[in-house]
């Protein structure tokens, strides 16, 4: 059979193909939110999770720089990642909610641990060199820290 029939007859399309595994890359980064030790501040244990489930993608290595060129080559691949960073954002606010943190508190705490993840997974992208994943989370979120 066409390889290519094989891939289609398990995603419908490249956008589906390119983002298999998102559902799982959320649900875990939302159970570690929830499961969190209950006195870590919201933005340690949304960064945290972030950090563990954002070294699980850079384990992959090249596969997940190339990945990540082909997204940033294409407009309609972008764009299927920003929402796909929104609907994190989301389920991750939903999480923290689910944590007792005031609504509007979760949003913002979601919104800019989300930003910390997707900075440092783009210097992660763009290093000439191998580059400490959790090093690049602890470095965007000290920025974060020192711009606010």
């Amino acid at each position: 059979m066409n390889p290519v029939a094989l891939v289609f007859r398990h995603y419908a399309d490249k956008r589906e193909m390119m983002f298999a595994g998102a559902t799982e890359f959320q649900a875990g980064i939302v159970e570690a939110v929830r499961t969190a030790p209950g006195s870590t501040p919201p933005i340690e244990v949304v960064v945290s999770a972030l950090t563990a489930a954002g070294s699980g993608l850079v384990a992959w290595g090249e596969v997940t720089r190339r990945r990540q060129r082909m997204v940033a080559s294409s407009t309609e691949l972008r764009e299927r990642e920003l929402i796909k960073m929104d609907t994190l954002t989301a389920a991750v606010a939903g999480a923290l909610r689910e944590r007792d943190v005031e609504a509007l508190t979760a949003e913002l705490v979601a919104r800019a641990g989300v930003a910390v993840f997707v900075t440092a997974f783009q210097c992660w992208t763009e290093a000439s060199e191998p580059a400490d994943f959790p090093e690049l989370m602890d470095a965007a979120l000290a920025r974060l820290r020192d711009a606010v």
